[in-house]
């Protein structure tokens, strides 16, 4: 693979823009890891972090600058309660599966943290359930999921306005995650929980994919791209009232719930 140096980055002081939970060609997406790459660069991102299926045995490659985009690659693990992406764990000497308490566990010893994937998507076989585990990171928000939800007709809406406003059409299938935030408001009582918004890059979002399958290489470029660029906009939520964007993504493509005056606000930590 192509890599290219580090750029120099300050001290302290800066946002990185990144996207998190990303599938490659490793297991159900449809770009290679330079593809996406090279997709992030041009949206402008610093960092994407891939999680390809699996189960936890694969020796993930080194992290590397790929195009000028740091690549890390993480794990989506399948428990009997959802998908769980391990994130910096050593590969595993025998296959993770079993509940989500035994495979969150088994994250844990091999140096890494458990995030709880696309927790409230509206297919069951997907939606997280694990609930009396205590996960290290949360998605308060899955584009995936939010897609999931809408009615035929308003994605035949999406697939009508994709090619002249590919932003807006993405931004505007996604909703208020209010179950997945009261979800991470439990998880916080508790203890301190991660928060990230995935963008579950992979085979079935919405856009071209939903018409045909994309065999062009450019295309499938062109398709991450956009949707990279739908999670840089900046915005914050407000209790009772629709969310008209995402957050700002911050160093590690996470967030940090603050309460202060009625406002959730999101930041780096």
């Amino acid at each position: 693979a192509a890599t290219t140096p580090a750029p120099h980055w300050p001290a302290s002081g800066i946002t990185v823009r990144g996207a998190y939970h990303v599938h490659s060609t490793l297991s159900d997406g449809t770009g290679s890891i330079d593809e996406i790459a090279a997709a992030a660069a041009r949206a402008g991102l610093k960092f994407v972090i891939l999680t390809d299926h699996g189960d936890g045995t694969r020796v993930p490659g080194p992290p590397s600058y790929r195009s000028g985009v740091l690549c890390v690659e993480a794990v989506e693990v399948n428990t009997t309660g959802g998908h769980l992406v391990a994130l910096g764990a050593r590969p595993s000497p025998f296959p993770l599966a079993g509940t989500p308490r035994a495979v969150l566990e088994d994250v844990q010893r091999l140096g890494g943290i458990g995030i709880a994937a696309h927790p409230e998507s509206p297919r069951r076989s997907l939606r997280w359930s694990g609930w009396e585990v205590p996960v290290d990171g949360i998605e308060w928000l899955n584009a995936d999921s939010e897609w999931r939800d809408e009615l035929l007709a308003s994605l035949g809406r999406l697939l009508l306005t994709y090619a002249l406003r590919p932003a807006g059409t993405l931004t505007a299938a996604l909703d208020r995650p209010d179950a997945a935030l009261a979800r991470w408001d439990q998880a916080t009582a508790q203890g301190r929980v991660v928060g990230l918004a995935g963008a579950d890059v992979g085979p079935g979002f919405p856009g071209p994919a939903l018409a045909k399958p994309e065999p062009a290489v450019g295309n499938r470029r062109e398709h991450h791209q956009k949707l990279y660029r739908v999670e840089q906009k900046p915005g914050h939520i407000k209790p009772g009232q629709p969310s008209p964007a995402l957050p700002p993504p911050c160093g590690a493509g996470m967030y940090q719930r603050q309460p202060s005056q009625g406002q959730r606000h999101y930041r780096n930590h």
